[in-house]
């Protein structure tokens, strides 16, 4: 992504020397004519003990939803925590996108280099030499890294800043979005026959039940090791299927295009998000020839 440097000197200047944002977590803006009116605008959004203070107007949202490719802020303020984990995709260059408000706090430590700023009294966080990029404040403090939107007013920014802090012990912020998971590593599933016809990644796949008299070759336990699922999002299935699938194919008579894979007996390693909500993981689909054990596909959706 491009640098945006442009923030740097003000929010520098809010840290050292103050900003008109206003002079403490109790009234984080200058607009606020009291101390009472400011806190009734503000909530505190807490993960692993790290807290910061935000618009009360904020939604707490699970981490597992932000964006990718650009900002992780969507336009509506938002206040994520916790890691997403649905892993990084490949995305093209682009210019920054506009300004957003929004604060997330997650798992992190500082890469090296990072150099401690002061926040406020005891409150020594650390930062990058260029700690803001496409319009997001960078900051890591007891094992938090904490990634603040800088929007159309970057006061509320600069003041979201100087709220940071830590309680030991202190709960997380119950959170919109939440994604079930598992604590401890996937367990390979009973392999079971497939039972019913299953029509899978965006219909370019069909398995079907195998037939009566068909048996594997090798058992499924080689299967599992080479897909080596292990997303604590997931719910997986071992299941022995007909695979067939729409690609690869070769070119047919009349500019038709034949499928290579057709009804082949297969150990299929199916995976599907453990709560049904868009951004809790995703749909993974792992097929080995139940004959051979040679791998067919390896696919995520």
């Amino acid at each position: 992504m491009a640098w945006s440097r442009g923030w740097v000197p003000l929010l520098l200047l809010c840290l050292t020397a103050g900003c008109a944002a206003g002079s403490g977590p109790a009234a984080p803006m200058a607009a606020s004519r009291t101390a009472a009116a400011g806190a009734g605008r503000w909530q505190v959004v807490s993960y692993r003990g790290v807290h910061v203070r935000v618009p009360a107007s904020w939604q707490a949202v699970d981490g597992m939803h932000t964006a990718f490719c650009g900002s992780p802020f969507p336009a509506a303020a938002t206040a994520f925590t916790g890691p997403n984990l649905n892993g990084q995709p490949s995305c093209p260059a682009s210019r920054p996108g506009p300004p957003r408000d929004g604060v997330w706090l997650q798992p992190g430590r500082p890469p090296p280099g990072a150099r401690p700023v002061t926040i406020g009294p005891s409150i020594a966080a650390r930062v990058q030499r260029h700690s803001i990029r496409d319009h997001i404040r960078y900051l890591w403090y007891h094992r938090v890294q904490v990634e603040i939107g800088i929007g159309a007013d970057p006061r509320t920014a600069a003041a979201i800043v100087r709220s940071l802090g830590y309680t030991p012990g202190e709960p997380d912020s119950r959170a919109a979005g939440t994604c079930a998971r598992s604590r401890r590593a996937p367990a390979m599933p009973r392999p079971r026959r497939l039972a019913r016809r299953l029509i899978l990644d965006h219909g370019d796949v069909t398995l079907r039940p195998p037939r009566t008299s068909a048996q594997a070759a090798m058992s499924a336990v080689q299967p599992w090791r080479d897909a080596d699922p292990g997303s604590p999002f997931t719910r997986y299935r071992v299941l022995l299927a007909r695979y067939s699938a729409k690609f690869p194919a070769r070119p047919g008579a009349n500019g038709t295009l034949v499928p290579e894979d057709r009804h082949n007996l297969a150990w299929v390693i199916y995976g599907q998000p453990r709560t049904p909500i868009p951004g809790c993981g995703g749909w993974s689909l792992d097929a080995f020839n139940a004959r051979t054990g040679e791998g067919i596909i390896i696919s995520g959706w």
